[in-house]
């Protein structure tokens, strides 16, 4: 058995996404590519090992006590859908691995449905695969991160700051990962809300975490233009889960653009947002000016700040700053499960880069604008033309 031993190992994001999309968007078709901004040397064994990782995907399943755990903690996934995942199995024909110049090169095609559930698992595979060959950690070192973990959770509770684990992806190992929860458990007490790992929620009975990402809008963006994502995005999410799983995410065409469409209907039924680009400050700001404007007590309203949290600093700053005027939490990745001196976590993505809604339509590049330009995905002259349908040019 290769890296992941189950396709539990995943973010809940996957599956939540996984069912509207099913239910949704059932004969739509995608593609995915990884893109690997650090720069780091591959090597042919590197392929080689992946490519036998992603080979080994294919024989995989969620297990008997993940599908229990969802079924018990998330009542907002239908038992219909729990048992399509049972049967569920990746595809790793619909896969390509290959260097290309100095970089990895990695896609994956095929129906939204089915290819939707790779990201997570792609990633952490990767990332793994790449650690393991060049700094493995002994027992001592995962002991050592454990603790650390514990002391960061304790400092967490002293602040008062709300925390969810999301560090699968650019996680270090599955070892490590683990050593992490329990270090949560251990020193974060009721601070810690649990984890965006399916895997970990059901192996350590805690919350699973996890609604949209930015890969919904984008693809919706690619069928149907631009203008429509947002509203047939959050349309389509409400239909599908009747007001369970509020939490939005804003910033797939710039925070400000979502705001357009974000109207009282939507702003008082989403239970808050998510914050993933852009200075936190400056995003709390908007939406606490749009719910004031809108009559919504912004009180009664979540924010999740989940943009790269990596300092006690920064934490501390957005608490002080919110000051009450909204509920705070934090989703924090590698600086949990991937934070070592000697080798930086991999700076990666793994994204939707064109949609179709069916096998008779043109594929259309699907793209991620943000609230920060470096972290635009896609096609150049296509971010170009979103931004002048945006702006109304």
């Amino acid at each position: 058995m290769g890296i992941i031993k189950s396709l539990g190992d995943t973010d809940l994001y996957k599956l939540t996404m996984g069912y509207a999309v099913n239910q949704n968007f059932a004969e739509s078709e995608v593609t995915y590519e990884l893109k690997i901004r650090s720069k780091v040397s591959w090597t042919k064994e590197d392929v080689q090992n992946i490519e036998r990782e992603v080979a080994a995907m294919g024989d995989i399943r969620y297990t008997d006590e993940e599908l229990a755990h969802l079924e018990k903690r998330c009542k907002f996934l239908p038992k219909h859908y729990l048992t399509f995942l049972k049967g569920f199995r990746l595809n790793p024909k619909h896969t390509r691995v290959w260097i290309e110049g100095d970089e990895l090169k990695v896609t994956t095609q095929g129906l939204w449905s089915e290819e939707i559930y790779w990201e997570t698992l792609m990633m952490a595979l990767i990332s793994e695969s790449y650690f393991e060959a060049r700094a493995p950690l002994s027992d001592e070192q995962l002991k050592e991160v454990y603790e650390k973990t514990k002391n960061k959770a304790q400092r967490f509770r002293e602040m008062g700051a709300y925390f969810i684990d999301m560090g699968t992806r650019r996680r270090r190992s599955y070892a490590v990962h683990d050593a992490v929860i329990r270090g949560l458990r251990d020193g974060g007490g009721e601070y810690f809300l649990g984890t965006s790992n399916i895997h970990f929620a059901a192996k350590y009975d805690l919350t699973p975490h996890g609604t949209m990402a930015h890969e919904l809008f984008s693809a919706v963006g690619a069928m149907y233009g631009v203008e429509n994502a947002n509203n047939i995005v959050l349309g389509k999410w409400v239909d599908t889960y009747q007001g369970l799983l509020g939490i939005a995410l804003p910033d797939t065409f710039t925070t400000d653009f979502f705001l357009r469409t974000f109207n009282p209907f939507y702003a008082k039924l989403f239970d808050g947002v998510r914050q993933d680009s852009g200075e936190p400050k400056i995003w709390i700001d908007k939406f606490l000016n749009h719910y004031n404007t809108l009559g919504i007590d912004a009180r009664t309203k979540k924010a999740v700040f989940s943009d790269g949290i990596d300092s006690f600093e920064e934490m501390e700053n957005i608490i002080e700053h919110v000051d009450g005027r909204i509920l705070p939490s934090f989703g924090i990745g590698t600086w949990l499960t991937n934070d070592f001196e000697d080798l930086e976590p991999l700076n990666m993505v793994f994204k939707l880069i064109d949609a179709r809604k069916n096998g008779a339509e043109p594929r259309r590049c699907a793209i991620k604008l943000s609230d920060v330009p470096g972290k635009y995905n896609g096609d150049e002259k296509a971010i170009q033309d979103y931004r002048a349908r945006i702006d109304g040019k």
